[in-house]
């Protein structure tokens, strides 16, 4: 067997290949094309939760920016917050996070902490958690939402945005959104777990190239289905999701997606699930 072959069926660590790929990748990755609009795009899901994003009130909520790479979706979303921590497993992209926002005034930086590794580096809980563009990242998601609703505040909230698996998702209040954009890969914690390289593509069909398929565990997008149950397995209630529709396809290496935002929220009078 060449050494190629053997490196091909070597289990693939993902929490180390995305350190490394975004590592490297950080002081560039504001620059990708379309980058603008696919945050807008991101953000205007996550907006639609009008309960929790609130333009005419003072802002009293604190949120964590899981996977929040050079802090392009915290900017856009200072203005809800009165504190964010951003966190993620590459210290190159906390590095770009916090040059964003130095000077600024804010109550605004990241760590670069594994949250598995270390569940209780933070030593805080949050009013809500966000997570854009990075469960595809994470081999084990079940347990990478466990650790964010570890950090809730009774009554928080979750917001994970990611692709919708092809043909199979269902959306509920479907923003009108007719953006276009590159796919906003985050910079972001894999799992500890080992894969092979060769694995089935999770999904019904595979949306990335093969190029960053060292990087990516679940090629082929979630569907609702596939998102609620991970959610209620986390303790988490009121799950809803909300998507582009149909119509508002988004350009990801050359094959139209589209996006989600699911939520789901803790429980008021108990405590978040360790």
């Amino acid at each position: 067997m060449t050494e190629q072959n053997r490196l091909s069926e070597a289990p693939l660590n993902f929490a180390s290949t995305n350190e490394a790929f975004f590592n490297e990748s950080a002081q560039s990755y504001n620059q990708r094309p379309n980058v603008d609009q696919h945050v807008k795009v991101l953000v205007s899901l996550f907006t639609a939760y009008a309960d929790l994003f609130a333009s005419d009130k003072e802002p009293t909520m604190t949120m964590m920016d899981f996977a929040c790479g050079t802090g392009l979706i915290s900017k856009a979303l200072q203005d809800y917050t009165k504190r964010i921590v951003g966190v993620d497993i590459s210290q190159a992209m906390v590095d770009e996070y916090n040059k964003t926002f130095a000077g600024s005034g804010r109550d605004i930086s990241a760590r670069c902490v594994n949250l598995l590794e270390e569940p209780n580096m933070l030593g805080e809980k949050f009013d809500i958690v966000v997570c854009a563009s990075a469960y595809h990242h994470f081999e084990d998601v079940d347990a990478y939402t466990r650790s964010l609703v570890a950090h809730l505040k009774p009554g928080g909230s979750l917001l994970v945005a990611d692709l919708v698996k092809p043909e199979s998702a269902s959306d509920d209040g479907n923003p009108s959104l007719a953006h276009d954009g590159d796919h906003h890969h985050g910079h972001h914690d894999g799992s500890q777990a080992h894969q092979h390289a060769h694995a089935p593509v999770r999904g019904h069909a595979d949306l990335f190239p093969k190029e960053v398929h060292h990087i990516v565990a679940h090629r082929g997008g979630f569907s609702k289905e596939d998102m609620e149950r991970t959610f209620k397995a986390a303790g988490l209630e009121e799950f809803s999701m909300k998507a582009t529709s149909s119509s508002a396809q988004i350009t990801m290496h050359g094959r139209h997606v589209r996006l989600f935002v699911a939520r789901g929220n803790v429980k008021r009078d108990a405590p978040p699930a360790d």
